[in-house]
């Protein structure tokens, strides 16, 4: 439950973690409304988000970038190719320097 995740960041945000993968797709409440909840909260709106789905939609492509969640994994249906995206990101992620990424290199896939 996304509701559950926001009190759960808010709660401690001393300890939030270095980076938060939402799929765009659960119940409830969308990987779109939780993106915008996060940012809209001052204490929170600096989390690394990545937002993963299958859904490879241009416009809800450029949506997620434009509400600036800081990557987009095209979710393969390999494990292997899901688990090479989520090592690029934490490689990504790991450079400091980064804050958000142009538009050529939002989308990461695991090939």
């Amino acid at each position: 439950m996304v509701s559950g995740l926001l009190e759960f960041l808010r709660d401690d945000i001393k300890k939030l973690p270095d980076v938060l993968f939402l799929d765009l797709n659960m119940p409830l409440k969308n990987g779109f409304a939780a993106l915008g909840e996060i940012k809209r909260n001052t204490e929170l709106q600096d989390l690394p988000v990545v937002i993963f789905s299958t859904n490879t939609v241009e416009d809800k492509i450029r949506n997620i970038f434009r509400d600036t969640a800081h990557y987009f994994i095209n979710k393969p249906s390999d494990f292997m190719e899901l688990k090479r995206a989520i090592y690029k990101i934490v490689v990504l992620m790991a450079n400091k320097t980064i804050k958000l990424p142009n538009k050529e290199g939002f989308v990461i896939t695991g090939h």
